[in-house]
């Protein structure tokens, strides 16, 4: 009787990623790249009030977010992200109607700003958890009334983006220079993502 040679496919595991976020902007991103994953919103609240730094803030929220959908899961690898603009060390979250948002812009108009997000991943599987902070300077250039008025009047500031813009949107239009990941400032850095992945075994570019 000859040899008989089998010859198998080749085949690959992917594990499960989920995105704990309503973010939007997160989930273009992500499309974007065209990596295979789920979006489950996270029941985390945020608290505003915590008495933390910005910095600190923002990897708490990441962390929340993330715990809160990793409990749901035995086999997942979950991504939680918070961001939040930063003028002289003071937050500047989500404005709450047309003149938080008219505050916001013109504090910002013809200044640096700092961006944070933190993002963190979980492995519910064996429970590694890493939580990173990004960092970006962002400038404005000088904003007349009839651009915050014609920005605001879009809608977007209201769309529920930290710093009252969104970077991926019209507000483009307000920006001089980004210095640091780009894809930070529209709320999740793609390149420290796909390297903290790394840690997880996971390549995305593989994905």
């Amino acid at each position: 009787m000859k040899n008989c040679h089998v010859i198998l496919p080749y085949m690959t595991t992917q594990r499960k990623i989920i995105l704990a976020s309503t973010s939007a902007s997160r989930r273009n991103l992500l499309d974007r790249t065209g990596i295979q994953y789920s979006i489950e919103p996270s029941d985390y609240e945020e608290d505003m009030s915590i008495d933390l730094s910005p910095h600190d803030l923002v990897k708490t929220f990441s962390q929340g977010k993330a715990r809160a959908v990793a409990k749901n899961h035995d086999d997942a690898i979950i991504i939680g992200a918070d961001s939040i603009a930063v003028l002289d060390g003071r937050p500047l979250g989500k404005p709450k109607d047309r003149a938080d948002a008219e505050k916001t812009l013109r504090s910002l108009s013809g200044r640096d700003h700092i961006f944070l997000t933190g993002f963190t991943i979980i492995d519910s599987k064996n429970g590694k958890e890493t939580t990173k902070l990004i960092e970006n300077t962002v400038t404005f250039r000088k904003l007349s009334e009839a651009d915050i008025t014609a920005y605001i009047d879009s809608g977007e500031p209201l769309a529920g983006h930290a710093g009252a813009y969104a970077a991926q949107g019209r507000g483009a239009f307000l920006i001089s220079s980004i210095t640091g990941e780009y894809t930070n400032t529209l709320g999740l850095p793609l390149g420290s993502l796909a390297e903290t992945m790394l840690e997880f075994g996971i390549n995305l570019l593989e994905q």
